[in-house]
């Protein structure tokens, strides 16, 4: 693998402010809003496929919303950067726009590729510096994490559910009817069809995507009317947390030979208890005053009137 790295320049005339190029390369402005630059290359050769990380450095007076690098208007960002009055390094991975942006960079594309940096909405003009801005090839640390990245991805669209097919087109043999959530316990109601194989009450925990390797069988669905009702514990212990179920979406699933399959709609809870409930009040009567006014007589009382209508004016 190549480890050439290949020096990039900010193209003066097209920055979105003004930019005060330094001695030894270093760009500084001030940022008011969002400044956009512009990168081109010296290069007349083609870069090789593996350089595909933009480095820099930066030294900036107050946070930073984030900075981002963009290929034909494709944004990948690094948000929440901190202040630093020395240089700090940052690196983005463009590997997902590596042959889009290998074909427009060396023909001085104005959105080849450009540096978005923007500043927090309450800050005032922030001062910033840029320098050593470079492409180049991953180092050994981002080989790793981008193996494990394709690794997770890999896993996660093997189960993938497309939601068109799911909101539009597929039509589910059962159903969850409701779920009701008080301050210990989930109660969920439902109804299966006939089938040869067992279904199974699954979970699709908030923090998980839409997929079959997210289905988290709770238990088996015992029932022999078709209609089922259950009883589980709202906290539940993942590894060595315990979270909330109550954002959780519940389904019915079959079991086949590799995972789970849907059966139903994911389905959230429709009724939550509150733990403390106001009593809402219940007239006396039906009788009513209106445009009442506080004085020494007491005509309410005489005239059992039960409800009074207040005007408050302010000052």
């Amino acid at each position: 693998m190549s480890k050439r790295e290949y020096s990039l320049s900010v193209w003066m005339k097209y920055t979105s402010c003004p930019v005060k190029r330094k001695i030894g390369g270093c760009y500084e402005f001030t940022l008011n809003n969002t400044v956009i630059l512009p990168l081109i290359t010296k290069d007349t050769k083609l870069f090789p496929d593996d350089a595909t990380i933009v480095s820099f450095e930066y030294i900036t007076s107050d946070y930073i919303s984030y900075i981002g690098a963009a290929v034909m208007q494709k944004l990948t960002f690094v948000r929440n950067v901190n202040v630093s009055d020395r240089w700090q390094s940052i690196s983005i991975d463009l590997s997902r726009y590596a042959a889009m942006l290998h074909q427009n960079i060396l023909g001085r594309h104005m959105t080849a590729l450009r540096l978005y940096i923007a500043p927090l909405p309450s800050s005032g003009a922030v001062s910033f510096k840029i320098r050593n801005i470079r492409l180049r090839s991953k180092n050994e640390d981002e080989q790793v994490k981008q193996t494990l990245r394709d690794t997770h991805m890999k896993t996660e669209n093997q189960g993938k559910i497309d939601l068109a097919d799911y909101l539009f087109l597929e039509e589910f043999p059962c159903e969850i009817s409701s779920v009701q959530v008080n301050s210990q316990f989930i109660h969920i109601t439902g109804k299966t069809c006939p089938a040869d194989s067992s279904f199974y009450l699954c979970e699709i925990p908030i923090y998980g995507c839409f997929s079959q390797n997210n289905l988290l069988p709770v238990t088996k669905i015992e029932t022999s009317d078709k209609q089922f009702s259950m009883q589980i514990d709202r906290n539940r212990k993942s590894g060595n947390v315990y979270y909330d179920r109550l954002y959780s979406r519940w389904a019915v699933a079959i079991k086949d030979s590799n995972a789970y399959s849907l059966c139903s709609c994911g389905h959230y809870a429709d009724r939550i208890d509150a733990a403390y409930v106001i009593v809402p009040p219940s007239p006396k009567n039906k009788k009513g005053l209106g445009a009442f006014k506080y004085n020494e007589w007491h005509l309410h009382t005489s005239l059992q009137v039960a409800c009074r209508a207040l005007t408050i004016y302010p000052d």
